[in-house]
Formats: structure tokens, C-alpha cells, sequence
């Protein structure tokens, strides 16, 4: 996401950063290892302390939101940069996005292990953990607050990445029908 301003994006690149060398330290594993799920609770500790130093975490302000659209919205660019621009990475990522916000305020159920595993747990322990130390502040409830940022995230990654890779392939493989040209006929 690109409103955050670039001088407070280097501390969050530093925890996209050390989730990508869980991937790769951990990421091929059929079981993901517990020293893969402590090291990702260690990086939402990290992400929790950030938000709350920068005051974002408030209901007097929406600035978290965009901190923290940022925070996922660039673990997903890595995680395509890693696994490679394909159909399969980009409907992995919007579904688990999407059973997390299904899931939140409990912790999302895992999946059968290696980079997912951990992609999930991230999200699931920092949103999990946001509910649980900042729903009631000023009796006001952040959980339908954190589905929008998913459903952001989603919807911009959809834009910006997936797409630019189904306009490309359409053009490469021919459309389905001649409704996916409506709306070239359209301007």
C-alpha cells in the first residue's frame, strides 16, 4: 500500500523481511516446525510493539489500518516475488486472506504446513492479537475494522497484481467468451 509514507516502512520491510527467511529456512517442511511458529510469534510481537510506539493503534485515529494494509499487503508482494507470479500463489494467498477474515478473534486454522503454515499463522497471531489487547478501547470493537483491511488488501492485490496477470494471460491463451471483452467494447 502505498500511503504509507516511506520513512516508516523500513521497521515493517524488517518484519516481512525475517517472515520471508522463516519461509525459506522452514518453508519446503511437510509439518512446519515449531521453531517456525515461534519465530512468527516473535515477528507479530515485533509488529504489535511498532503499531503501538507509532500510537496507531487508536480509535481516535485510522492511521493502524493503513499501517497495518501495509505490513500485509507486503508480505504478500514477497511471498509472489519467492513463489513466482502464477494462478495457483495468487488464489492460495486471497483464500487464505479470505479464512482469515472468517476466522478472526479466533486463531485461523493452519494449513498442512511449509510457507502457508506460516503465512497464516502471521496474519491470524497479529490480527488475533490486535482483537484481544485493543477491542474495547473506548468500547469500540476493531474486528469488522480488521475484516476491511483484509478485504483492502484483497481487493488491491487484485487490482494492481492478479489483474494485470489474468489480462495478460487472456490476451496470451484467448478469452473464455465473449464476455470477458465486454469491457474493451465498452470505452
Amino acid at each position: 500500500m502505498p500511503y504509507i509514507k516511506k520513512e516508516k516502512r523500513p521497521e515493517y520491510d524488517e518484519i516481512v523481511k525475517n517472515v520471508i527467511n522463516l519461509y525459506n529456512k522452514f518453508g519446503s517442511s511437510f509439518k512446519t516446525p515449531h521453531a517456525a511458529i515461534s519465530g512468527v510469534k516473535t515477528e507479530v510481537e515485533k509488529s504489535l510493539r511498532l503499531l503501538n510506539e507509532q500510537k496507531v493503534i487508536r480509535t481516535s485515529t485510522n492511521e493502524w489500518k493503513g499501517e497495518l494494509n501495509y505490513l500485509i499487503s507486503k508480505l504478500i508482494h514477497e511471498t509472489i516475488k519467492i513463489k513466482g507470479l502464477r494462478y495457483h500463489t495468487l488464489n492460495d494467498i486471497i483464500g487464505m486472506l479470505t479464512g482469515c477474515q472468517y476466522n478472526l478473534g479466533s486463531l485461523c486454522g493452519h494449513a498442512p504446513g511449509g510457507w502457508k503454515d506460516i503465512f497464516i499463522s502471521f496474519i491470524s497471531y497479529l490480527t488475533h492479537n490486535i482483537i484481544q489487547k485493543y477491542t474495547n478501547i473506548d468500547g469500540h470493537l476493531v474486528t469488522s475494522e480488521l475484516r476491511g483491511v483484509l478485504e483492502c488488501i484483497k481487493l488491491e492485490v487484485y487490482r494492481t497484481v492478479a489483474g494485470n496477470y489474468e489480462d495478460k494471460k487472456r490476451f496470451e491463451n484467448g478469452s473464455v467468451s465473449e464476455m470477458d471483452d465486454i469491457k474493451d467494447r465498452m470505452r
